[in-house]
């Protein structure tokens, strides 16, 4: 500690900064190194037999819904954010965002009782997809959705992929699923898939 500081004391600012500039970047670097090592990391939440039974008693008992999704809603993070259809720029190869809304992959499958994966994604800030860092066991969405119907999905489980992993937004399902999408590591340099199971349809 003591050869730290006197290292520290005796080197001019500027050494300091880029010192500390490539140690910052090498730990990204290993980030991502990391990331793309592993994939997928998933984390279960919940157990997944007991989900995907629910899901498909839910779909049996409720009306038959499938509708755009236009408001999403986690009551116990007090995240209530509107959705707009989001379009991917193959020119560009951006996707439709902003800071302060969530949006709808238009190539993924509609929120409802049909079988498939609503796909919804959301910049990692306040205004929008930032306080899913707060998502724990038990807790829910809801979607309202353009038809009148809302349905609510209980969170499952997570997973890490890489920005290039572009096949989740329409991962084939046997049942209604719900994934959320949002930026994650330390300069964004990943990407966090939350997976969610139908738990109402009215």
């Amino acid at each position: 500690m003591k050869a730290i500081r006197t290292f520290f004391g005796k080197t001019p600012l500027a050494l300091r900064i880029v010192a500390l500039y490539i140690s910052v970047t090498l730990l990204s670097l290993g980030s991502v190194y990391a990331y793309q090592k592993n994939q997928p990391v998933v984390y279960a939440a919940e157990n997944p037999v007991a989900a995907v039974q629910q899901a498909q008693t839910v779909v049996q008992q409720a009306p038959e819904i499938e509708s755009m999704p236009k408001r999403l809603i986690v009551e116990r993070l007090g995240l209530d954010i509107d959705v707009e259809p989001g379009y991917y720029d193959v020119e560009t190869k951006e996707w439709t965002l902003d800071e302060t809304h969530a949006f709808f992959a238009m190539q993924s499958q509609q929120p409802g009782t049909k079988a498939g994966t609503a796909f919804i994604y959301g910049h990692n800030r306040a205004s929008a997809f930032g306080p899913l860092a707060q998502l724990s066991v038990g807790d829910t969405v809801t979607l309202d959705l353009e038809d009148g119907h809302k349905v609510t999905y209980a969170y499952a489980r997570d997973a890490k992929v890489t920005p290039e992993t572009t096949q989740v937004v329409t991962e084939k399902s046997d049942y209604p699923q719900l994934i959320l999408l949002t930026c994650d590591g330390l300069f964004s340099q990943a990407r966090r898939v939350m997976y969610f199971t139908l738990t109402e349809a009215v």
